[in-house]
């Protein structure tokens, strides 16, 4: 099995920054043209680099794939097991409530699964932990569109802050390659029950 170390791009000394273009792309994104509920990959950007894969924001486990076409020369940022929480769905609250919210949302995770081709990573390991965001980050501001994602009406300005795990790994070698994307946590901020996501990416390399 290969060390996730080694496939850690240079980006990831950067990562934060990454985490908050990933999250203020999501929620700035309309709903019919968002990654995070994307059946397929059609709503992926594969010009940027890295290449930003994203959740499925449903939470219900059901299994998505997703295909892409990048280039050789892409990293490709991976959110295993990530949150997002704004004063949209906590009115009110302030950015250390945010904080919190997301903090506690991402302690009761149950699984953080990366497969990588044919390689297993659970970064719940205590050698893989370091791929946890230490505080969340935040908070920073996004404007909602028109026709978000569900509960983050109403358009405007909003106050979000995030947390997880996140990897960005070095470009692929060219050819076929499989992602994939099991994480879970067994109460969300959002609501008292559990949320799952079971997210594959087909990736082909030139």
């Amino acid at each position: 099995m290969k060390d996730l170390d080694a496939l850690a791009s240079q980006y990831t000394k950067n990562l934060e920054e990454h985490v908050q273009k990933y999250w203020t792309k999501l929620y700035q994104t309309p709903k019919d043209k968002n990654p995070a509920l994307d059946p397929d990959g059609s709503n992926h950007d594969v010009d940027t680099d890295p290449v930003y894969c994203a959740c499925d924001m449903t939470g219900k486990g059901e299994p998505v794939t997703r295909t892409l076409n990048i280039s050789a020369d892409k990293s490709i940022f991976i959110p295993v097991n990530d949150v997002g929480v704004s004063d949209r769905e906590h009115p009110g609250e302030d950015a250390n409530g945010l904080k919190k919210q997301a903090r506690e949302d991402e302690d009761n995770a149950t699984k953080v699964k990366l497969t990588i081709d044919h390689d297993d990573f659970d970064l719940q390991d205590f050698k893989n932990k370091k791929f946890r965001i230490r505080n969340p980050i935040g908070p920073f501001e996004v404007v909602i569109p028109t026709d978000p994602i569900d509960g983050l009406e109403p358009p405007g300005p909003a106050m979000m802050v995030a947390d997880g795990y996140y990897v960005i790994i070095k470009p692929l070698p060219p050819g076929d390659h499989t992602i994939r994307i099991e994480a879970g946590v067994s109460k969300q901020h959002k609501k008292s029950g559990p949320w799952y996501e079971d997210v594959t990416y087909k990736i082909h390399v030139t």
